[in-house]
């Protein structure tokens, strides 16, 4: 009667977690049985075959939809203990069914994802006690326990069709960042690389398009065309290389082209000065929408300077967030992209009051500064035409 009141039990705490991860129903024991299938018919060499990159297994219906990099080896993590007991198991599928421990894909393995989901398997088998069955149940419910009712999660729920998304977006990111950086935190995980910072400003901007088509432009403009042309897989390393090397051009080339640099006030770098530009050359890249000129100033650079410069903000901080570092890089590529997206919507960057645009804008990127105000001149000749 005891042990079948701890197959019960530990049958209790399976469903308690498969619940937490996917819509329990028939459709979710159907995805499971017929991935058992497949893993039973290729002798079990992995818990299941891998799935496709970015794809969602709607029959699954799971709780949780990750990014678009990280969807394949999630969905094989969660799913793998639940397939391999089927295909381990009788007929019916019994939970309890001895075999060997459910393995992963080489690809998934190899993910951060994979050796995350390694080591929490090594910290469950850790709370087994060999030949005590009851408290091997009791500490794995304590540790589910934690897991379900301990974990905090931020919701925000945006309402009315009038609120910008991607400028909501930057807000959160900008101000969680920045605040979070200066307080004291004993486990703060892993950093955010300048690379992620530039991407969640950049896919910010589709935020308005429904869900299919954003991840079809984060592929399309970032994915492809970037992130996986770099070595070893578009590392955080390697990426941050590159966008600290561009800004490093961007400063030669305005050198070069000859237009007087001058580092406005809060800026988080000093720039060499150059000669002047001619004015045929000025007008030429200003209509490209090349950047000329003082350089452009954001407002997320301008209140970085001032944490910099703030007394109250510790040292330790100011060595870690210093040229190169993540959160430099971000700021100065904030600036560009604001300086380039605000020259060719017709604005002129240093003052931001709009003027006679000379390009379409050929992107949208939003400012964390005011909006622009109308030049009065402007208004007065188009209210005389």
């Amino acid at each position: 009667q005891g042990v079948a009141q701890g197959g019960a039990d530990v049958d209790a705490l399976i469903r308690r977690i498969e619940a937490a991860l996917w819509v329990p129903g028939d459709d979710a024991d159907g995805w499971i049985q017929s991935a058992a299938a497949r893993a039973s018919a290729a002798d079990l060499g992995a818990s299941h075959p891998p799935f496709v990159e970015g794809a969602v297994p709607t029959t699954l219906r799971p709780r949780l939809v990750p990014s678009w990099v990280d969807r394949a080896s999630f969905f094989e993590c969660i799913t793998a203990g639940a397939v391999h007991r089927r295909a381990r198991g009788s007929p019916g599928g019994d939970a309890r069914a001895a075999g060997p421990k459910a393995r992963y894909s080489a690809s998934t393995a190899s993910t951060p994802m994979g050796r995350a989901k390694a080591l929490l398997d090594a910290k469950a088998a850790d709370l087994v006690r060999v030949g005590d069955r009851a408290a091997s149940i009791a500490a794995l419910r304590d540790a589910v326990d934690a897991a379900l009712a301990g974990t905090k999660l931020i919701y925000i729920e945006v309402k009315g069709d009038d609120v910008d998304l991607a400028q909501a977006f930057q807000w959160l990111q900008e101000k969680s960042l920045f605040a979070g950086s200066i307080l004291w935190n004993p486990a703060p995980g892993v950093d955010f690389s300048a690379c992620d910072l530039v991407r969640n400003a950049l896919v910010a901007t589709a935020l308005r398009l429904p869900l299919r088509e954003q991840e079809a432009w984060y592929r399309a403009e970032w994915l492809d065309p970037l992130q996986r042309r770099l070595r070893d897989g578009g590392s955080p390393l390697a990426f941050d290389a590159l966008l600290n090397a561009f800004l490093v051009a961007e400063d030669t080339r305005r050198e070069r082209d000859g237009a007087r640099i001058a580092v406005p006030r809060g800026a988080v770098a000093v720039v060499p000065r150059g000669a002047v530009a001619s004015a045929k050359l000025a007008t030429q890249l200003a209509a490209d929408g090349t950047p000329v000129g003082a350089r452009f100033v954001s407002a997320t650079e301008r209140d970085f300077g001032a944490m910099m410069e703030s007394d109250a903000v510790p040292e330790k901080f100011k060595k870690g967030a210093g040229p190169g570092s993540p959160m430099w890089v971000y700021c100065r590529f904030r600036s560009y992209v604001e300086e380039v997206a605000l020259g060719t919507a017709g604005v002129d960057p240093t003052s931001r009051r709009a003027k006679k645009p000379s390009k379409p804008r050929n992107f949208d990127i939003t400012t964390s500064a005011p909006p622009p105000e109308e030049d009065d001149d402007d208004e007065d000749e188009d209210e005389d035409e």
